[in-house]
Order: C-alpha cells, then structure tokens, then sequence
C-alpha cells in the first residue's frame, strides 16, 4: 500500500497537533482544579 508523502506528513502533524491540543487541555483542567481548591 502506497501512501503518498504529503498525505503521511498530514497524518503526523495531525497526530502530534491532536496529542499537544488533549496534553493542554489536560494541564489546563489540572491548574483549573488547582484554583479552585484554594491551593495555592
């Protein structure tokens, strides 16, 4: 099966892009919860 190259690095950029966007929203509901247990 042949995959063209530009379709392959759409793939990757897409999956890093999908893996940085639920790693962010990860970190920011952490810090969110953070705050509002007076933590810090």
């Amino acid at each position: 099966m042949y995959i063209s190259l530009g379709l392959f690095q759409i793939l990757v950029w897409g999956s890093i892009a999908i893996s940085a966007i639920l790693m962010i929203t990860v970190f920011g509901y952490f810090v969110y919860e953070l705050k509002q247990k007076s933590i810090w």
